[in-house]
């Protein structure tokens, strides 16, 4: 889990401070949508969610385990993923996931399949 991201709101300042002939409100818009988009907790979302699959614990075939993130870069969504390593080759992981995303009230339902190649 990543606990804190610092200095991405500065590097967004920073590039609309650049900008001087654009109106004051209309940056000060744009900052807001970059930092919701590409801040630091869209950052983390975004990192937590690509590194989800991979379990905090050793696992063994048939093993499950299960992940909990919030993004927070196109709105506010809480996604609870269940995997599931289901095979073991010579040259990759067999991994299934089965997800929950509820975004406000509605709440969807994605399973899909992986195979990760052993490192």
């Amino acid at each position: 889990m990543i606990k804190s991201v610092k200095n991405i709101e500065e590097i967004i300042n920073n590039v609309f401070d650049k900008f001087p002939q654009t109106d004051a409100t209309k940056k000060t818009e744009l900052k807001n949508q970059f930092v919701q988009y590409f801040g630091g907790n869209a950052f983390i979302g975004n990192i937590e969610t690509q590194i989800a699959i991979v379990p905090r614990n050793g696992v063994t075939k048939s093993d499950k385990w299960s992940v909990y993130t919030k993004l927070e870069n196109m709105g506010k969504v809480n996604l609870n993923t269940i995997y599931h390593l289901t095979g073991v080759e010579t040259n990759f992981y067999k991994i299934e996931g089965y997800g929950t995303m509820l975004t406000g009230k509605r709440l969807e339902t994605q399973r899909n399949k992986w195979n990760a190649s052993k490192i």
